[in-house]
């Protein structure tokens, strides 16, 4: 998401994003809005990503 995109979305959705981040690797975060009005944050960690890897493996995935 580019920042005339970011600066688009509504106030409270726009802090959402600009918070979310995984504290444990230099993840991304992407704010679509698949319906009118419903916005899908995610969050996309880096693959050496301590967290998402026991996540993964808890997870059987």
């Amino acid at each position: 998401m580019n920042r005339g995109q970011r600066r688009r979305l509504p106030k409270d959705v726009r802090e959402v994003a600009d918070n979310a981040h995984c504290p444990d690797c230099d993840s991304e975060a992407e704010v679509t809005e698949p319906v009118t009005g419903f916005y899908y944050l995610q969050i996309r960690h880096d693959d050496t990503c301590p967290w998402f890897n026991t996540h993964r493996k808890a997870n059987n995935q």
